[in-house]
């Protein structure tokens, strides 16, 4: 399941609408029988998949993590991640997006011995939530504030070589002629977080994810051309051969889930414990 890191642009839940009532004939003689269950609210999400991306501008020149400013028709934006918690019918979904209102964020240390050049970190002395969940009706264990379970956990996003699992996913998903457009534009990433290790003792982190960067001027604003399209960084310009990373506004995309999204409501470890171990799947 791929989800656009564009959505950001309006966080709007996914909406699945239930089929028409159809007219009945009246019953005749004994109406006596199993129970009808009608099907669920367009509201209603089970929590059966988390999904995790997000985006952040790189200035090498500071050093930093930025904002991009307001221009070209687009908001002006933090970094932040990107959380779509998805109905098991995959055709109903809300998003919650985990940003920050510091100016600048600096260089995570999580990066070190996770095959990552350089990312950030959002934690919850950092966090500002905007909470896409608010409006639907999701299972009791998150009471109404999806929000305010996200905000509890760390959120990591990093800029990373492409390693050979997800190459190949992209080849054999892709038309070739569609692998052939992408392939010097994308490079790997990792996605990091707390909330991880409740999947697997040793692992805070997933890999099975890609990196976009594409062009914003002197100011920050993200370019877009006269076709209306962002404008690609190519690979070559966002992993430097001196283990730099290149200036640009990056997107990172996952495909792997977490499933059940209930994940969330669990309680976070405390520094140096870890969770129970679980399962992975890949919508």
């Amino acid at each position: 399941m791929r989800i656009s890191g564009w959505l950001w642009l309006a966080l709007v839940g996914c909406s699945g609408e239930a089929p028409p009532e159809e007219e009945e004939d009246p019953i005749v003689g004994n109406d006596t029988g199993p129970d009808f269950n009608p099907p669920p609210p367009p509201s209603r999400i089970d929590a059966a998949v988390l999904l995790f991306e997000g985006f952040g501008a790189w200035d090498p020149e500071e050093e930093m993590w930025v904002s991009t400013a307001e221009g070209n028709g687009l908001a002006a934006q933090s970094p932040g991640v990107l959380l779509t918690i998805l109905d098991s019918s995959f055709e109903r979904g809300c998003q919650v997006f985990v940003t920050t209102d510091e100016p600048m964020l600096p260089p995570a240390d999580w990066v070190e011995d996770r095959g990552t050049i350089l990312g950030f970190e959002i934690n919850p002395d950092n966090a500002v939530v905007i909470d896409g969940c608010a409006d639907f009706e999701l299972p009791g264990e998150f009471g109404g504030d999806v929000g305010s379970m996200a905000a509890r956990w760390t959120w990591g996003l990093g800029v990373a070589p492409l390693n050979d699992e997800t190459r190949d996913l992209l080849e054999d998903s892709l038309a070739a002629s569609e692998w052939d457009a992408l392939r010097d534009l994308v490079v790997g990433a990792t996605l990091y977080s707390n909330l991880f290790t409740l999947l697997d003792d040793d692992e805070d982190f997933f890999d099975l994810a890609t990196t976009r960067g594409f062009e914003m001027d002197e100011k920050f604003v993200v370019d877009v051309g006269g076709t209306g399209d962002l404008q690609n960084v190519d690979a070559e310009d966002i992993l430097l051969k001196d283990g730099e990373v290149g200036r640009a506004f990056y997107t990172f995309e996952s495909y792997q889930g977490i499933t059940p999204a209930t994940l969330l409501t669990a309680e976070v470890p405390m520094p140096g414990e870890t969770g129970a171990t679980g399962d992975t799947a890949v919508p």
